[in-house]
């Protein structure tokens, strides 16, 4: 989410990296902790939206976690 707006924004805007969230800080935190478990994207209000819309911000989101990923020695 970008900011402190009511609600998480567009689908489009809540692709990982677009918001206030330092994702490779958290991340970080959690791999430092020992955490090993799973990672989750959601696309929140979407129901509306084609899957061809859906899949890019999926894909979108997942490169950026996924380069985050990396970024903390994490994958």
């Amino acid at each position: 989410c970008k900011g402190r707006q009511q609600g998480p924004g567009k689908p489009e805007m809540q692709a990982n990296g677009r918001g206030d969230i330092d994702l490779v800080g958290y991340i970080r935190t959690l791999h430092a902790g020992g955490y090993n478990g799973p990672l989750n994207l959601e696309i929140i209000g979407a129901k509306e939206y084609s899957l061809e819309q859906c899949c890019t911000i999926a894909a979108e989101s997942r490169g950026h976690m996924q380069a985050s990923l990396q970024a903390c020695g994490s994958r």
